[in-house]
């Protein structure tokens, strides 16, 4: 595999919020590409992908068949991926802070430095593949544009979930919160990605991910 394409951005919010945003699926009704594309097909196979937990925090999520033609405000190929089905999509979470995301065509890495409580950059890296012919990449450059570009939907779509909700937190914020528990088998809605991330803070900081604000107690790695 090969890197493509490079985008850096720094936010006034926390690094576990950014990657509560991508463990957590009910968000992508933000998303109107998403929604088109996916949520919306009943041939997709969206709400029945299962969100799988793995031992230190880490999980994945399921595939489904993303319908690109359903949207019309940009087009994006079906060049696909080994080992992926045609029009397939892919998630993993690392813990505590790399997500990688694949897209049928294109590998998106995500990695995220804390700099503060409430300031973190994002790395955003975008690959290929190294066999690919020069007509290949340039068709691969396009896919990710159309998603994940300066003109395109879903990743500033996300960076304003992540800033909004650093804001909302934020010390002398009105605290205007929406409490929530969603258990749903584990499928794509459920609230297992964002649960289980938690707990292996908790577990690794000594504290309880509900209740920080306690004294730490050892824990072994």
């Amino acid at each position: 595999m090969e890197v493509f394409w490079y985008y850096q951005a720094t936010l006034g919010t926390n690094y576990k919020l950014i990657h509560d945003t991508n463990s957590e699926f009910y968000h992508d009704y933000l998303h109107y590409y998403n929604r088109i594309t996916g949520m919306l097909d009943p041939n997709s196979g969206y709400f029945q992908r299962k969100y799988t937990a793995f031992p230190g925090g880490h999980a994945t999520v399921g595939s489904m068949a993303v319908n690109y033609a359903a949207y019309k405000g940009g087009g994006r190929s079906e060049l696909g991926w080994p080992n992926l089905p045609p029009r397939g999509w892919k998630l993993v979470d690392l813990f505590p802070a790399i997500t990688i995301n694949l897209r049928t065509s294109v590998l998106r890495v995500d990695t995220y430095i804390p700099l503060a409580p409430d300031r973190v950059i994002l790395e955003l890296r975008v690959l290929g593949l190294k066999s690919d012919t020069p007509e290949a990449r340039a068709q691969r450059q396009k896919d990710a544009t159309v998603i994940w570009g300066p003109f395109g939907r879903n990743l500033h779509e996300d960076l304003l979930a992540s800033s909004g909700q650093g804001m909302a937190m934020a010390r002398g914020s009105e605290p205007m919160y929406v409490l929530q528990a969603r258990e749903e088998d584990h499928t794509i809605h459920d609230e297992i990605g964002m649960r289980h991330y938690l707990a292996e803070w908790g577990r690794r900081m000594g504290r309880s991910p509900s209740n920080s604000i306690v004294e730490r107690q050892p824990v072994s790695v």
